[in-house]
Protein backbone atom coordinates (compact mmCIF):
# COMPACT_ATOMS: atom_id res chain seq x y z
CA UNK A 1 0.00 0.00 0.00
CA UNK A 2 1.50 3.31 -1.04
CA UNK A 3 1.42 6.41 1.12
CA UNK A 4 -1.16 7.95 -1.22
CA UNK A 5 -3.47 4.98 -0.82
CA UNK A 6 -3.02 5.19 2.95
CA UNK A 7 -3.94 8.88 2.99
CA UNK A 8 -6.99 8.23 0.79
CA UNK A 9 -8.40 5.41 2.86
CA UNK A 10 -7.28 6.22 6.42
CA UNK A 11 -10.25 7.41 8.45
CA UNK A 12 -7.98 8.08 11.42
CA UNK A 13 -5.82 10.47 9.40
CA UNK A 14 -8.88 12.24 8.02
CA UNK A 15 -10.39 12.53 11.52
CA UNK A 16 -7.14 13.85 13.00
CA UNK A 17 -6.72 16.43 10.26
CA UNK A 18 -10.38 17.43 10.49
CA UNK A 19 -10.05 17.78 14.25
CA UNK A 20 -6.96 19.96 13.93
CA UNK A 21 -8.65 22.25 11.40
CA UNK A 22 -11.80 22.43 13.55
CA UNK A 23 -9.71 23.21 16.66
CA UNK A 24 -7.88 26.03 14.84
CA UNK A 25 -11.18 27.45 13.57
CA UNK A 26 -12.77 27.23 17.03
CA UNK A 27 -9.76 28.88 18.69
CA UNK A 28 -9.86 31.67 16.11
CA UNK A 29 -13.59 32.21 16.66
CA UNK A 30 -13.14 32.25 20.45
CA UNK A 31 -10.29 34.76 20.21
CA UNK A 32 -12.30 37.07 17.96
CA UNK A 33 -15.31 36.80 20.27
CA UNK A 34 -13.16 37.58 23.33
CA UNK A 35 -11.55 40.59 21.69
CA UNK A 36 -14.81 42.07 20.44
CA UNK A 37 -16.95 41.32 23.50
CA UNK A 38 -14.43 40.92 26.31
CA UNK A 39 -12.43 44.03 25.58
CA UNK A 40 -15.62 46.09 25.41
CA UNK A 41 -16.76 44.83 28.83
CA UNK A 42 -13.48 44.43 30.73
CA UNK A 43 -11.13 47.18 29.58
CA UNK A 44 -11.26 50.63 31.16
CA UNK A 45 -13.06 53.47 29.39
CA UNK A 46 -10.57 56.06 30.62
CA UNK A 47 -6.75 55.99 30.40
CA UNK A 48 -4.92 54.09 33.14
CA UNK A 49 -1.23 55.09 33.00
CA UNK A 50 -0.29 52.90 36.00
CA UNK A 51 -1.13 49.72 34.08
CA UNK A 52 -0.02 51.14 30.74
CA UNK A 53 -3.53 51.23 29.28
CA UNK A 54 -3.13 54.38 27.27
CA UNK A 55 -3.73 53.17 23.70
CA UNK A 56 -7.24 53.80 22.39
CA UNK A 57 -9.12 50.97 20.74
CA UNK A 58 -12.67 50.58 19.44
CA UNK A 59 -13.40 46.84 19.72
CA UNK A 60 -16.92 46.91 18.23
CA UNK A 61 -18.77 49.71 16.48
CA UNK A 62 -21.18 51.35 18.85
CA UNK A 63 -19.40 50.31 22.06
CA UNK A 64 -17.21 53.35 22.49
CA UNK A 65 -13.50 53.58 23.08
CA UNK A 66 -11.56 51.44 25.52
CA UNK A 67 -7.95 51.81 26.58
CA UNK A 68 -5.53 48.91 26.23
CA UNK A 69 -1.82 48.37 26.75
CA UNK A 70 0.72 47.38 24.12
CA UNK A 71 0.35 43.65 24.80
CA UNK A 72 -3.45 43.69 24.35
CA UNK A 73 -3.07 45.63 21.12
CA UNK A 74 -0.50 43.09 19.86
CA UNK A 75 -2.88 40.24 20.71
CA UNK A 76 -5.69 41.91 18.78
CA UNK A 77 -3.40 42.55 15.80
CA UNK A 78 -2.15 38.94 15.86
CA UNK A 79 -5.68 37.53 15.83
CA UNK A 80 -6.95 39.95 13.20
CA UNK A 81 -4.01 40.01 10.80
CA UNK A 82 -2.27 36.64 11.33
CA UNK A 83 -4.57 34.03 12.86
CA UNK A 84 -7.75 34.77 10.87
CA UNK A 85 -6.05 34.62 7.44
CA UNK A 86 -4.14 31.51 8.53
CA UNK A 87 -7.43 29.89 9.52
CA UNK A 88 -9.04 30.75 6.19
CA UNK A 89 -6.05 29.48 4.20
CA UNK A 90 -5.94 26.29 6.28
CA UNK A 91 -9.62 25.56 5.59
CA UNK A 92 -9.13 26.13 1.85
CA UNK A 93 -6.01 23.93 1.74
CA UNK A 94 -7.74 21.24 3.82
CA UNK A 95 -10.68 21.18 1.43
CA UNK A 96 -8.34 21.06 -1.58
CA UNK A 97 -6.32 18.18 -0.14
CA UNK A 98 -9.52 16.34 0.76
CA UNK A 99 -10.90 16.82 -2.75
CA UNK A 100 -7.61 15.65 -4.27
CA UNK A 101 -7.58 12.56 -2.07
CA UNK A 102 -11.24 11.86 -2.81
CA UNK A 103 -12.54 12.34 0.75
CA UNK A 104 -15.66 14.21 -0.30
CA UNK A 105 -17.01 11.44 -2.53
CA UNK A 106 -19.11 8.49 -1.50
CA UNK A 107 -16.21 6.18 -2.43
CA UNK A 108 -12.52 7.12 -2.62
CA UNK A 109 -11.22 7.44 -6.18
CA UNK A 110 -8.97 4.61 -7.31
CA UNK A 111 -5.46 5.61 -8.21
CA UNK A 112 -4.59 5.39 -11.91
CA UNK A 113 -1.08 6.08 -13.10
CA UNK A 114 -0.88 9.32 -15.11
CA UNK A 115 0.10 9.64 -18.77
CA UNK A 116 -0.77 6.15 -20.00
CA UNK A 117 -1.30 5.79 -23.73
CA UNK A 118 -4.97 5.24 -24.69
CA UNK A 119 -4.52 1.52 -25.50
CA UNK A 120 -2.51 0.77 -22.33
CA UNK A 121 -5.16 1.45 -19.67
CA UNK A 122 -4.88 -0.81 -16.62
CA UNK A 123 -7.41 -3.62 -16.46
CA UNK A 124 -10.08 -3.29 -13.78
CA UNK A 125 -9.68 -5.50 -10.74
CA UNK A 126 -12.27 -8.15 -10.23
Amino acid sequence: MSILDFLRTSKAFRAALSGAVFALFTFNFAAIFYITEGYAKLMPRSPDPEKGRIITLRPVKGTGIVYVNEHDLNVRDFVEYRLSPLCAITVIVFYGIGAWLGWWRSKPKKYTPPFLPPGKQPSPRQ
